[in-house]
């Protein structure tokens, strides 16, 4: 089973990958995380990244995501020891004198007059000559060879046949579905979150995912909340070109607490010295 959980697909300014162990590492465009990994965002940073089912998660700045851990596979190729055989050893069992020769022609593992002490099949002689060659032939090989204006008529033939069974795509992807990673507000429901971070679903294979903030006109393919309001448009672009409908969704990011004011209810002495009888 593998332990890659998600692929960084974009990123922006510097953002780390933490071990289960605290080892801490820089990670870049295309690197993979590890089951268990905490990817961390700080001031300027921002990533995107692929799970495996094709999801992706937008990790905003001063933030963090953890990769899921499951537990280790099992070892299909671990050996059992065998006791028959450790009892024989303990024994004296010799398996370099006490087992039967093997099938190795005629004066096998006699030492170097026979063949040597080895497993190499000996040969007889015969009535022809054994001739070994070595290499290949080159002739016809050179740039106006034969053999070279075969090799590209070959290719022209094989790079038409691709081309020509190539599939004609027309048909624009389905509009990608989005959501706060986390929405921290009051209720679950209520789009109120200090934590910018969105899951988009349903691209496909090998689609690029962009986001915009002004209502279509420009796109990126990373997206940064602002603090109070935000409304994003998300949308992705199949391999052969075709870009999808328009997913919105608009949320309020809330990473500030507000100072609480305290005053007296009664200020009983002379007006603004704080004494009060009340």
């Amino acid at each position: 089973m593998s332990t890659i959980v998600a692929i960084v697909k974009s990123l922006v300014g510097q953002v780390f990958a933490v071990s289960l162990d605290g080892l801490k590492r820089q990670i870049f465009e295309g690197e993979r995380l590890l089951m268990g990994e905490q990817v961390m965002t700080g001031l300027g940073g921002e990533v995107t990244l692929q799970l495996a089912n094709g999801e992706l998660v937008n990790v905003a700045q001063n933030s963090n995501w953890q990769a899921p851990a499951n537990e280790a596979p099992a070892d299909d190729n671990k050996v059992e020891p065998n006791p028959s055989l450790e009892q024989a050893l303990a024994a004296g069992f010799d398996p370099t004198t006490d087992l039967e020769a093997t099938a190795a022609g005629p004066g096998g593992g006699t030492g170097g007059a026979a063949g040597g002490g080895h497993s190499f099949v000996l040969l007889g002689e015969t009535g022809q000559q054994l001739e070994a060659n070595i290499g290949f032939e080159t002739s016809n090989l050179g740039l106006n060879g034969t053999a070279q204006d075969e090799l590209l008529a070959t290719g022209e033939q094989a790079a038409q046949a691709t081309v020509a069974n190539t599939p004609l795509d027309t048909t624009a992807p389905g509009a990608p579905s989005v959501v706060l990673a986390n929405d921290s507000g009051t209720s679950t429901t209520d789009l109120i979150t200090n934590n910018g971070s969105l899951i988009v679903g349903g691209i496909e294979p090998g689609a690029l995912v962009e986001y915009s903030t002004d209502g279509g006109t420009t796109w990126n393919t990373v997206f940064t909340p602002n603090e109070g309001s935000n409304t994003v448009l998300v949308r992705q672009t199949d391999p052969s070109g075709n870009t999808s409908p328009s997913t919105p969704l608009t949320f309020t990011l809330d990473t500030q607490v507000a100072a609480p004011t305290l005053a007296l209810t009664t200020d009983s002495g002379v007006a603004g010295d704080l004494i009060s009888n009340d």
